[in-house]
């Protein structure tokens, strides 16, 4: 629904509803074009639970703040996790 519907029928600002809207939209679940409204993407599946996401984003951080240490650049890095990755069977 546009904004001020949907602020409207929560009971919210419209401030509130808009950056809502706006954070779906950065985050690639919806696109929205002026006078075409907001459409939920294609790629709007379920992700990982927050949790796991979290602990996933440390461990990355983690890796790629060891790695650097030892001198690696931005590709080395990204190589590695693609040859671990292409090692290991899927879970």
């Amino acid at each position: 629904p546009p904004v001020r519907q949907l602020a409207a029928d929560l009971g919210l600002a419209v401030g509130t509803v808009g950056r809502a809207y706006r954070e779906l939209e950065a985050t690639g679940k919806v696109s929205s074009r002026r006078g075409g409204g907001t459409r939920v993407t294609a790629d709007a599946s379920p992700r990982l639970p927050i949790e796991l996401a979290g602990a996933l984003d440390r461990l990355s951080a983690d890796y790629v703040s060891a790695a650097r240490r030892l001198g690696a650049g931005d590709r080395d890095i990204v190589i590695a996790v693609q040859q671990a990755l292409t090692s290991q069977e899927p879970h």
